[in-house]
């Protein structure tokens, strides 16, 4: 909480948000952000001596808003609107599937990252992880060729008969 009064201070006494940024190692949108806050809280810049409680709240204030959960999105209330659709087929059909018939059939604009973060929101048990088959390594064309002269320039592409085109 002390970062945040040092950046409401050096805010209220007219120092720029680059500056507090630099000399607190914050980056200018977290600056921004705090001040923002503070500003809907009730700071004016420039608005003379405060006492150290007055700073305490407005800093727990600014760090409040900052931290108040957001309201889900449009796109996520969109995809809550087929919950029951998609909770009996979930673990029957992927997701992939799920999410593309959702689209195809009943007008879903939702991308499928907020779709997957919905269902791994609403059932986290019920997601398992996606294995995939690891790739067979084959024999390098080179390890095939052997090591002397004829499989170097084989390797290389140059064939000895050939001369180079001009």
């Amino acid at each position: 909480m002390a970062d945040i009064k040092e950046i409401l201070v050096g805010w209220d006494v007219g120092e720029s948000v680059s500056a507090i940024a630099r000399r607190l190692g914050y980056t200018r949108v977290t600056v921004r952000k705090y001040v923002q806050a503070a500003e809907q809280v009730g700071l004016c810049r420039g608005g003379g001596r405060r006492q150290e409680v007055e700073w305490d709240r407005l800093a727990e204030a600014a760090i409040a808003q900052v931290t108040k959960p957001r309201a889900p999105g449009s796109a996520r209330c969109e995809v809550a609107q087929y919950h029951t659709y998609v909770e009996p087929r979930l673990g029957t059909v992927p997701l992939s599937v799920l999410h593309q018939r959702l689209r195809d059939e009943h007008g879903l604009r939702a991308s499928w990252r907020t779709f997957h973060r919905y269902v791994q929101a609403q059932w986290p048990e019920r997601l398992h992880p996606v294995t995939r088959p690891r790739a067979r390594r084959h024999k390098s064309i080179s390890s095939s060729l052997g090591t002397g002269r004829r499989a170097k320039a084989q390797r290389s592409g140059a064939d000895a008969n050939c001369t180079p085109c001009s």
